[in-house]
């Protein structure tokens, strides 16, 4: 098979593994009317209204990913194919830096008045409430770089908002929301702890997208590492959300417990309300225990089926909760399913499917390779090398997640059982 068609057929096909479904079906709803523009056009024709409301139409509803990437230590990475590519969305893999199996590329026409079209959701878990910086890891090529430089953007039922990149060229991070023609700010959002959707929606044609990260705190230099750094742990579709449940009755006469449990930090409301003792308080205390109980329960189900994440959610309750004492309970259980064989069989296989998927991005086109020796001798070398990893997923790991991602890589490279 064709290297290049391969790459993106892999790329495609592990996409569609992450099940996806409507919003409607996630609870959203994408409003019906498009904002009508209330400002002049800008420079080289592009309207300047770069924040509107979402528009709907027939065939055009967002496909949504029906599995949810964590936030651990104040970030969130995902990959651009983790949901398939709707509208004109295209897959591709010519321009090399980017991460992952592929970048999806606008090829649709320019959409300034319609956002929507083409949309994309990414449903993500913040436990650490805050401010995030957004950043897309993008590429634009056109000769003028304030053309063919931006998407739409948008997080949860909000506005559809402009974010543009002022670099071509080559892949950057640079990502700046532009609300009006007048205030073009860094990208960000006022995330509360619990579920939340990210949209991208096609604006400019040709713009390429590779994948985004939402992070607290520090400059984009200082961030850099963090975004090259592997995908966010994912969890499977109606796994319990630890989000901030709803603030007791009478608590809101206690200031100190009352900003800490809208912050999330449910540990320093637990702490607050334990002096000087009023209802008010012992009713603090009782919610923080009833949800300390019930959100351990929940995820130590998950456990069994995926116990790295279930690990990492454990650890990011653990922070919500701490300094109460069920925080320090809870840290030694993540650290036990980590450990565990489930768990160590789970990073082993991840780590030979990342290992197998690097061999497959630089295999060397069959037909070519059968014309040129030195090619060749290169793919001769590196299918072997592929096929060891994903047998020994199959042989090694077979309960494992990996194994079906191995499987589909297995199948679009011809390699059979050994």
């Amino acid at each position: 098979m064709n290297a290049k068609l391969s790459a993106l057929a892999i790329c495609l096909m592990m996409s569609v593994l992450v099940a996806v479904a409507p919003a409607q079906q996630l609870g959203g709803q994408m409003p019906a009317d498009v904002a009508a523009p209330t400002h002049q056009p800008a420079a080289h024709g592009q309207p300047a209204p770069a924040e509107t409301q979402p528009t709907s139409q027939p065939g055009q509803q967002p496909v949504v990913s029906d599995r949810t990437f964590l936030e651990r230590d104040g970030a969130v990475i995902v990959e651009v194919e983790s949901v398939p590519p709707a509208g004109d969305w295209q897959a591709e893999t010519d321009l090399k830096g980017y991460t992952g199996r592929c970048y999806y590329t606008w090829r649709g026409a320019d959409l300034f008045n319609q956002p929507g079209q083409g949309a994309m959701g990414y449903r993500i878990r913040i436990v650490t409430p805050g401010r995030y910086n957004l950043r897309l890891h993008n590429r634009h090529d056109f000769d003028d770089a304030t053309e063919e430089n931006d998407v739409w953007t948008r997080m949860d039922d909000g506005k559809w908002t402009k974010c543009y990149s002022s670099w071509r060229g080559r892949w950057v991070w640079h990502s700046a929301h532009e609300h009006s023609h007048d205030e073009k700010v860094p990208a960000s959002y006022e995330l509360t702890a619990g579920d939340h959707v990210f949209y991208l929606s096609g604006r400019s044609k040709n713009f390429s997208v590779d994948r985004f990260v939402l992070y607290r705190g520090g400059n984009e230099h200082a961030g850099k590492p963090l975004m090259e750094g592997p995908e966010s742990a994912m969890l499977p579709e109606r796994t319990p959300s630890p989000a901030v449940p709803d603030l007791p009755a009478g608590a809101e006469q206690l200031p100190k417990v009352a900003d800490a449990w809208r912050e999330g930090m449910l540990g320093e409301a637990y702490f607050f309300s334990r002096r000087p003792r009023t209802s008010a308080g012992a009713d603090v205390l009782a919610a923080v225990e009833h949800y300390a109980v019930t959100q351990q329960e929940a995820i130590s189900k998950l456990a069994e089926e995926a116990p790295l994440a279930a690990a990492a959610m454990m650890r990011q309750l653990a922070r919500q909760l701490a300094p109460a004492p069920h925080a320090g309970r809870m840290v030694p259980l993540a650290a036990q399913w980590e450990n565990s064989p489930a768990g160590k069989d789970a990073r082993a296989a991840t780590d030979l499917l990342t290992e197998a998927r690097k061999l497959a991005a630089d295999l060397p086109d069959a037909k070519a390779a059968a014309t040129q020796p030195a090619l060749q001798a290169r793919y001769d070398e590196v299918l072997p090398r592929i096929a060891a990893r994903i047998d020994a997923i199959r042989t090694r790991f077979p309960e494992t997640r990996a194994r079906a991602f191995a499987e589909t890589l297995a199948g679009e490279l011809g390699i059979g059982q050994q």
